[in-house]
């Protein structure tokens, strides 16, 4: 399940492509499967380390906002759990994220003394992606229809 999941919904669907895999040390996350997939696709697979949870801080931002806020602390038992659960994060959710969630990227740090100046762009993933030259026009156009298409209030 997990397999056709990986294939079929990230990586094919993915407006670029996949270089890494940057998980923490959970056994949710690092299984067989995955590490395999990684490695027969020349995918790096980094990972944090047990109980340093500021090691992917990023990572670990992400669990609050993209999973707990939304489902819960709660542990999904049963099939039709983890079939809502995917339906969510490959439609609606998914959707809402890239498209009408800002993120922020540090763009230039500043030292001054002990202390660093940071300067933020904020940005949702759509806009980031529709400004990189990597995205071919064809993949661009694709994305901005979709954008369109769509109303964060119902997605919400």
């Amino acid at each position: 399940m997990i397999e056709t999941g990986f294939k079929g919904t990230l990586v094919s669907d993915f407006p670029f492509s996949v270089r890494g895999v940057d998980g923490d040390s959970g056994g949710e996350i690092i299984n067989e499967l995955l590490f395999r997939y990684c490695e027969e696709n020349g995918i790096v697979f980094t990972r944090s380390r047990p109980y340093h949870s500021n090691d992917g801080c990023h990572i670990e931002e992400k669990n609050w906002t993209h999973v707990r806020k939304i489902i819960g602390y709660g542990r999904l038992e049963t099939e039709e759990e983890v079939s809502a659960l995917n339906d969510l994060y490959r439609n609606e959710l998914r959707l809402y994220l890239n498209f009408f969630q800002p993120h922020m990227k540090c763009v230039r740090k500043e030292f001054t003394g002990k202390h660093a100046k940071r300067t933020y762009e904020i940005k949702t993933p759509y806009q980031w992606l529709m400004e990189s030259d990597d995205i071919s026009k064809e993949r661009k156009k694709s994305l901005r229809d979709c954008y369109e298409s769509l109303d964060p209030v119902l997605l919400k």
